[in-house]
């Protein structure tokens, strides 16, 4: 089972108007300190989003952690929304891969 996407478009790019077909999540830790991304690609945008978020995240002493991807259906047909680029945590999709962070 995949949950449909929130977005209409690709996170990568705002004229990328390719539908999100994968989720990227990003949740590591330092020490006390959580961080939690999601992004929704399509498939021409999903590695470079990956890695992004797994440099960043090491950049910022985040190694505690992983980038986890996951499959997810397209959005319903719905008016366009404001601010198709925003991180959000509401969907699970089928998870696929999980991409450990090192230091």
């Amino acid at each position: 089972m995949t949950a449909a996407a929130a977005h209409e478009t690709c996170y990568k790019h705002p004229r990328c108007n390719r539908t999100p077909s994968f989720q990227a999540c990003l949740t590591a830790a330092d020490g006390p300190v959580r961080v939690n991304f999601d992004a929704n690609l399509c498939a021409t945008h999903l590695g470079d989003v990956v890695q992004m978020l797994a440099r960043k995240a090491r950049e910022h002493g985040f190694v505690d952690g992983h980038v986890t991807v996951s499959i997810i259906d397209p959005p319903p047909p719905v008016p366009r929304l404001p601010s198709p680029h925003l991180w959000h945590r509401s969907q699970v999709g089928f998870a696929f891969a999980s991409i450990a962070l090192t230091g």
